[in-house]
């Protein structure tokens, strides 16, 4: 596998342009023809049931794909171009391909992720630790966290405390033990919170 610093190959050996390099295939910005945005990785979309075996096998198609670091925080976005553009082509194809392994529903709620870590990262603060079990329906956690302008936090918050407010008497203590975080959570992370204090 390759560096978090891109190798290249300049074609003839000369000092060429860098927009005339081409990255070598076994680094992780390398992008095969063969990888549409439009390709499914698993055999079939996440819809909220199944999440850890859903989580294995994208983790194993995007190790073979040598793609894995853009998930884990290993190949953070780069400062500036050419290495920006190499990395911004390959984020877009995997946020679209784990967009194509989602559930329309879900896509449709994580839609504006801004790179494939966040959207990974909120996959598993919502249903890394259901272990299956749904408190809520897809529909009600997409209510609150499918909205285009995911940087503004003081809307974001106010979503939470719709989510939260809109929960039974029952889950009273996970309510008030997440008021109390300082900054509030992400409405994934609550919605993860609620989860455990179910179970």
């Amino acid at each position: 596998m390759g560096d978090a610093t891109p190798t290249t190959t300049v074609a003839g050996g000369g000092s060429q342009a860098l927009n005339d390099y081409v990255m070598v295939s076994f680094h992780a910005y390398y992008l095969h023809p063969s990888y549409a945005p439009g390709m499914v990785l698993v055999s079939a979309p996440f819809d909220c049931k199944g999440f850890e075996g859903w989580r294995r096998a994208m983790l194993i198609a995007l190790l073979a794909k040598n793609k894995i670091g853009f998930i884990d925080g290993n190949l953070p976005k780069p400062a500036s171009a050419p290495l920006l553009n190499a990395w911004t082509r390959c984020n877009d194809t995997i946020l679209s391909w784990l967009l194509n392994s989602l559930s329309k529903d879900i896509a449709e709620s994580v839609l504006y992720s801004h790179s494939d870590q966040y959207l990974w990262e909120d996959l598993e603060a919502r249903y890394g630790q259901t272990n299956g079990q749904t408190l809520l329906t897809t529909k009600e956690i997409i209510r609150f966290s499918s909205r285009k302008d995911k940087t503004n936090k003081a809307q974001e918050d106010e979503w939470l405390l719709q989510f939260l407010m809109g929960l039974n008497d029952s889950y009273l203590g996970v309510r008030r033990n997440i008021f109390m975080n300082n900054p509030l959570p992400s409405i994934g992370h609550a919605y993860s919170f609620v989860i455990q204090d179910e179970k």
